[in-house]
């Protein structure tokens, strides 16, 4: 069904679900370091340059980092659907590779169905394909091929969703330009603020080539230098491990427990023994 534009030259109401790609992790707020700041990411920058057309824009953004689908839909889409949006946007599923358990098919249909209540909700629903977050990583042979299988076949769910919901695509993994060396923060998972600002065109762009926003200029990335910000990001990261570690590592003991139990005798796609890194 064929999305309603966004009111012209009114107000508009923007909700971003997913994780820490939505959350702006990678991108703290000038002046603002440290683990308890504040993060700004691609959807302040959407913001940004949606007042700076003139425009009013009220942002409410659930995205947590760490988020998997089912966290997406049983934590932050109640609260998401509680109140009214014109654009909603939800990138998730990277975090979901981490589970050596995961059944792709489950997470095709959760996935189509947490897309069917956004498009229902909203006059425009963004979402995004997987991108190879795993490039810059010593992740072991045998593992990185399985999770590429994986990526695929999510990126598969991803296009016929988009498809079937007629939503708007932020394609990343064809643009592997937006998470080279260039734009990526000290962890080399998440893209810094100069990431974080393409990420921002690309959404508008997209939302341009539908006849959406067509008064609102994507933002000019300015390219990061080596300094405070990546400081900044790394007291972040730095607060955000020893917060959480002991909570991933509980969880991915968990699921090798589990994936033992359920296959004792299967040893082709054992997973591999390297430690998970903090989620994206």
């Amino acid at each position: 069904m064929p999305h309603s534009p966004v009111p012209e030259g009114g107000g508009i109401q923007f909700v971003g679900l997913g994780d820490s790609l939505t959350e702006g992790v990678g991108d703290p707020r000038p002046g603002r370091a440290g683990f308890s700041g504040e993060l700004d990411g691609w959807v302040t920058h959407v913001a940004e340059s949606i007042r700076a057309s003139g425009r009013r824009v009220d942002v409410r953004n659930y995205a947590v980092a760490g988020a998997r689908l089912d966290d997406v839909i049983e934590l932050q889409l109640p609260r998401a659907l509680a109140e009214p949006a014109d654009v909603m946007s939800c990138f998730v599923g990277i975090n979901d590779l981490w589970d050596p358990n995961i059944d792709l098919a489950k997470f095709g249909d959760r996935f189509s169905g947490l897309f069917r209540m956004l498009s229902s909700h909203a006059s425009i629903v963004l979402t995004a394909s997987i991108h190879d977050v795993f490039a810059p990583l010593p992740v072991r042979t045998p593992l990185r091929q399985k999770l590429m299988r994986n990526i695929a076949v999510m990126n598969e769910v991803v296009y016929d969703t988009v498809s079937t919901f007629d939503l708007v695509l932020v394609d990343l993994a064809a643009r592997p330009e937006t998470f080279n060396s260039a734009v990526r923060a000290l962890d080399r998972l998440h893209p810094n603020r100069y990431g974080h600002q393409l990420i921002a065109a690309d959404v508008l762009n997209e939302l341009r080539l539908r006849g959406y926003l067509l008064d609102v200029d994507p933002p000019v990335g300015v390219p990061v230098r080596r300094g405070l910000p990546d400081l900044a990001h790394a007291a972040w990261v730095s607060g955000y491990v020893r917060q959480n570690w002991r909570r991933w590592r509980r969880e991915m003991a968990a699921s090798k427990l589990a994936a033992t139990a359920a296959a004792p005798n299967a040893t082709a796609d054992a997973p591999d023994a390297t430690p998970a890194p903090p989620p994206p």
